[in-house]
């Protein structure tokens, strides 16, 4: 995935890569300026003035391929600079999203919680309560305790007391045990110890 969005950003265009490559292997690089990469031959039954001439131009084919080999080389540290710089923020924009993704699902959590409160509180009581046996009995008992911690006492109470047959008082107590914990704890749902599921009587 990485090489994909550093590709996406330019940074893997195949010339700049030949070239890394060239500069790395300390071989020719390709489309250099100056004809650095030419080859000069000494000439045969040359003259003084000849084998000045020609060692002049070997130096300065020289000065051309170091020249060369340096700029490739900044041109290189440049581009690791930006591919660095593409990789950080890659990460940045991945740690973002997952923020993101986690906060849309705390937050479609909570509306579905308020969405069954406004529910339980609507109902009657009777009714709100054979609601949440369906969910304690689906496995659901902390999930029913955190929407009925946002429920008024006074809702609370009038539902509690349609728990009345004693396999529903057992799941009820398991449910206020639920109830009794701080909100903050309750919040952090792994430090809480299981609660045993009753079975349907």
């Amino acid at each position: 995935m990485l090489m994909v969005y550093a590709k996406s950003q330019g940074f893997l265009q195949p010339d700049k890569v030949a070239t890394m490559l060239a500069v790395a292997r300390g071989e020719a690089l390709p489309n250099v300026a100056g004809n650095a990469n030419a080859v000069v031959e000494k000439p045969k039954n040359a003259t003084y003035e000849e084998l000045e001439q020609f060692r002049q131009l070997r130096e300065r084919n020289l000065e051309l391929r170091e020249q060369a080999l340096r700029n490739q080389r900044d041109l290189l540290a440049s581009e690791r600079l930006k591919l660095q710089s593409a990789i950080e923020q890659f990460s940045d924009d991945k740690q973002e999203y997952a923020k993101n993704l986690v906060d849309n699902q705390d937050m479609a959590i909570k509306q579905g919680r308020d969405n069954i409160r406004q529910l339980w509180e609507t109902v009657k009581p009777k009714l709100a309560k054979e609601l949440m046996l369906t969910m304690i009995d689906k496995g659901e008992l902390r999930e029913v305790a955190a929407i009925m911690r946002d429920m008024t006492i006074a809702k609370q109470a009038k539902i509690v007391a349609e728990f009345k047959s004693d396999p529903e008082q057992t799941k009820l107590d398991d449910l206020l045990r639920l109830l009794r914990v701080p909100y903050e704890v309750a919040k952090q749902d792994s430090g809480l110890q299981p609660v045993p599921e009753t079975a349907n009587p």
